[in-house]
């Protein structure tokens, strides 16, 4: 029975070729500025708590203090967005909305944009990168 369920699921709702609607676009297309994006990443301070979206996730899932936005945003010392995810949670729109009224929060600062990608600090946060 698991078997025949993993399969007809697979096949349902799958992304690789043999599926029902198969999508290599997120195997083939990769961000012009990923290298970028992993070095500012790999810079954020272990101690500081990281709200991120879930696409810019496995990059921080190493972390002590790691949330999923919408999640811990308030708590969270630095704010991470990757802006390209139409399967984002809860929606891509409700991501851009949140970075835009986070930009205008007095008590952040931008602190690195490149393409599609965001981060925000807290002011009263040791982030290295605060301008």
């Amino acid at each position: 029975f698991i078997l025949i369920v993993s399969l007809f699921s697979t096949f349902q709702y799958g992304v690789l070729p043999g599926a029902k609607k198969p999508s290599l676009e997120t195997y083939n297309n990769s961000l012009p500025e990923r290298r970028e994006i992993k070095s500012f990443l790999h810079k954020i301070p272990p101690q500081l708590k990281v709200a991120a979206t879930n696409n810019l996730g496995a990059h921080l899932s190493h972390r002590e203090y790691i949330f999923t936005i919408p999640n811990g945003v308030n708590e969270a010392d630095v704010i991470v967005f990757l802006l390209n995810d139409q399967y984002a949670q809860p929606s891509l729109s409700y991501q851009i909305d949140l970075s835009k009224r986070i930009q205008e929060d007095e008590n952040y600062t931008k602190v690195y944009q490149i393409g599609d990608f965001v981060a925000f600090s807290k002011k009263n946060a040791a982030f290295p990168f605060q301008k």
